[in-house]
């Protein structure tokens, strides 16, 4: 059979995006030995968010309480061995 046509050349990669923290996430659990990786295992946990106010403003979270859940992405920045993350 013929060849068929040629493929498409990849897409360029993306540029590299750039992350910042914008706020400190604090719960009861004070190392990652111990702490539920689902939240419905541990239905009472809960933790904190504190955004800083010079990066996010109040205007940014406005009606957030009306919410019942949020996804936080993070990094562990106490993690001691982050290549294996």
């Amino acid at each position: 059979t013929p060849p068929g046509p040629p493929l498409p050349a990849p897409p360029a990669p993306l540029p590299a995006l750039p992350v910042r923290p914008i706020g400190t996430l604090r719960s009861v659990y004070r190392l990652c030995v111990g702490t539920p990786r689902q939240g419905m295992l541990a239905p009472r946990s809960r933790g904190v968010v504190t955004f800083d106010e010079a990066v996010v403003s109040r205007d940014a979270v406005l009606g957030l309480e009306g919410y019942s859940h949020v996804y936080v992405l993070f990094a562990f920045h106490l993690n001691s061995n982050p290549g294996a993350a």
